[in-house]
């Protein structure tokens, strides 16, 4: 029988994994103006839509999967509306729905 690890253990292992999140910076579609100006993402103002292939791949693996919004930094507003676009953008051709 394999041999638990301790409290300590997990503990230190939890927190290895979510080193990988910390200091991503703020949301990508949050509504200060600085932010948007200076990460480029949406120049039209605050609407995702599906014709916006740039973000959209930019935004989801190899393997046509959405990022989390732990990994991509979005509000969940935004990645409720992030998740409609790339819904609408698989159905027409735009992006595959597999990698």
């Amino acid at each position: 029988m394999p041999k638990k690890k301790s409290r300590i253990a997990l503990a230190r292992a939890r927190q290895r994994r979510y080193r990988k999140f910390v200091d991503r910076g703020p949301c990508r579609f949050s509504k200060k103006e600085g932010i948007l100006q200076k990460e480029g993402a949406l120049p039209d103002g605050l609407n995702i839509s599906y014709k916006d292939l740039n973000t959209l791949e930019r935004l989801c693996s190899q393997q046509g999967k959405l990022f989390s919004r732990k990994r991509s930094g979005n509000s969940a507003k935004f990645q409720r509306q992030l998740k409609v676009a790339v819904k609408q953008a698989r159905y027409l051709g735009l992006l595959p729905f597999v990698g």
